[in-house]
């Protein structure tokens, strides 16, 4: 049975502005305008930019828009940017040869962050306050541990190149976690990343409380206990301390990330030889295909995924007539093949209504051949099938009818 993603598809809406733009009229070449605005001040190379901007960061995006509205989080992005670009003009090839090591551990790190996504549960005011820290702490704890941990490294490596240590790598998959963010906060000349304000607690602490649950509940407080004795210590918190340290980490986790890929895509040319081959999991292309179908004023409703096959349900989100979306949605078979390449691909279209439209199904090896040149897409047109639904006058009801063209 196929595996469906609307939880994922959910928070593109709830957590991100894109779907209001395109309900508000908003036009592809509109929202390319602004991912490039929000951007330029960051990347250095305008033609990657631009050519990036709908394929690669209408997600990124959405994170930069959030982080760029705290001073801090804007402040430190800069920073970390900054830095790779320094080991870069420092020593090229051993900071491109870096990203090239430590990028299958940096994409298992993100795969164990939507793994942790898709375990999510709502942290409301319902939630008993013991249950809550419990939560809290895991996430906490699987975000610094298993998705920070190798991106703190790779900022370490390159902080090392930047003063130019001899054999910058040195012990670099073995240190723990204590000494790597000891050795930023000393080294890297913005120590405030990696022990955030308010409370000035290093990462490896957060990540010590919350993965030992080395805290307890005492009435309305959190109290978490960190350090070894005799120098044990500890914070109290509230419900919404602990809640906010907990954004806190995520979002020093999305400031190095996302430093990280304009880093790597404003150089992408001289980069790519070093970058090993890696697989995304299902959840980073649906982001990636939803945040792109959002930028033509579609919302993407449901993506299920087959062994052969993948089927994704779209929504309109304008007011122009349906007869015209529906012809512009049929062509969406090539991007979702492009994110999934399986044997057959189908595209349900709704209506600004919800109303099913139309179902558009391709084979895969056309899609193929329109994405490497050898048949233009007026040909695929012919090839596709297409299962238009007819509204009935006398009511809401459809009725479904086959052509094959």
């Amino acid at each position: 049975m196929g595996r469906s993603y609307r939880k994922l598809l959910e928070g593109v809406r709830t957590q991100s502005s894109l779907l209001q733009l395109a309900e508000q009229g908003m036009s592809s070449a509109e929202f390319k305008e602004l991912v490039i605005t929000l951007f330029s001040p960051f990347f250095l190379n305008r033609a990657v930019l631009e050519e990036s901007a709908v394929r690669f960061l209408v997600p990124d995006a959405v994170t930069l828009s959030r982080l760029s509205t705290d001073t801090w989080s804007n402040s430190m992005l800069s920073r970390v940017l900054a830095e790779h670009r320094s080991a870069a003009a420092s020593n090229e090839s051993a900071c491109f040869a870096g990203y090239g090591t430590w990028e299958p551990d940096v994409s298992r790190g993100l795969s164990q962050y939507w793994s942790g996504f898709q375990l999510e549960i709502d942290k409301t005011d319902q939630l008993p306050l013991e249950e809550f820290a419990h939560e809290v702490a895991r996430n906490m704890a699987l975000v610094i541990e298993a998705s920070l941990d190798p991106i703190l490294k790779e900022l370490l490596l390159m902080v090392r190149i930047r003063m130019a240590k001899a054999n910058p790598s040195r012990d670099l998959d073995s240190m723990d976690l204590g000494l790597v963010v000891r050795e930023l906060i000393d080294t890297s000349g913005y120590p405030e990343l990696f022990a955030p304000p308010p409370w000035r607690l290093p990462l490896n602490q957060w990540r010590n409380i919350c993965h030992h649950y080395s805290f307890e509940v005492e009435g309305e407080n959190i109290v978490g206990h960190y350090g070894k004795l005799p120098n044990e210590r500890e914070i109290t918190l509230s419900r919404w301390d602990f809640f906010e340290a907990g954004t806190k980490c995520v979002r020093v986790f999305e400031i190095i990330k996302l430093a990280r890929t304009i880093a790597i895509l404003d150089s992408l040319e001289k980069i790519q030889p070093y970058l090993p081959r890696t697989v995304l999991r299902p959840e980073q292309e649906i982001l990636a295909l939803a945040s792109g179908l959002a930028t033509q004023g579609f919302q993407v409703k449901d993506v299920l995924l087959e062994d052969q096959s993948v089927h994704v349900v779209i929504q309109d989100l304008t007011n122009q007539p349906p007869e015209q979306r529906m012809v512009h949605a049929s062509q969406f078979v090539c991007p979702v093949w492009t994110h999934f390449p399986r044997d057959s691909i189908s595209v349900e279209f709704l209506d600004g209504t919800g109303t099913p439209r139309l179902t558009t199904t391709a084979r895969g090896a056309d899609c193929e051949a329109v994405a490497q040149g050898r048949m233009r897409l007026s040909e695929l047109a012919n090839r596709v099938m297409l299962l238009p639904r007819s509204r009935r006058s006398s009511g809401d009801s459809t009725e479904s009818s086959e052509a094959d063209r």
